[in-house]
């Protein structure tokens, strides 16, 4: 009977730190990325060790009505306001404002997003990708952004939105 009462004790303790641990690793993560609403996209924290974000609809919609928030700031171009290069977790956002910005640039996650991925979500690029020192550079026009995706080795290494006035 004591034997099982310590099994059963363990058990219990074991399944709490292991629920509290999930629980706390995912609400303090700085890791986390979250689709915040249907009207805009909220990410939290670090991009570049996700990517797949990129390619949902909610974030491209965001992103093609001014609707973007990351990490406080919301990509909302407003281009009459003094531009100030910041980094903020593993992005870099030209801040506009208090909590404006009118561009982010993040890596994207290694091998996670294909040119193909691309060409499938957003179509052909509005002119012919050109060869930067990162890569191959491919622009598309979201609304009146202008996102840029830098492929190298047939997979996505950069994105950078450059917001304009909706």
């Amino acid at each position: 009977m004591k034997k099982l009462l310590k099994v059963s004790c363990a058990t219990c303790i074991a399944t709490a730190a292991l629920f509290t641990y999930n629980v706390t690793s995912e609400s303090h993560n700085p890791s986390v990325v979250h689709a915040a609403t249907e009207e805009g996209y909220t990410i939290e924290g670090n991009t570049s060790d996700k990517g797949a974000f990129i390619l949902e609809q909610k974030f491209i919609d965001a992103v093609k009505n001014n609707n973007l928030v990351i990490n406080g700031y919301k990509i909302t171009g407003n281009q009459d306001q003094e531009t100030t290069m910041v980094d903020i977790y593993d992005q870099i956002i030209g801040k506009t404002g208090d909590n404006t910005a009118s561009m982010v640039n993040f890596e994207v996650k290694k091998n996670t997003v294909s040119k193909d991925d691309i060409i499938k979500t957003f179509g052909q690029p509005v002119e012919e990708p050109y060869e930067s020192q990162q890569g191959l550079d491919y622009k598309y026009k979201l609304g009146k952004n202008v996102i840029q995706i830098i492929v190298k080795d047939g997979y996505v290494t950069d994105f950078q939105i450059n917001a304009h006035d909706a």
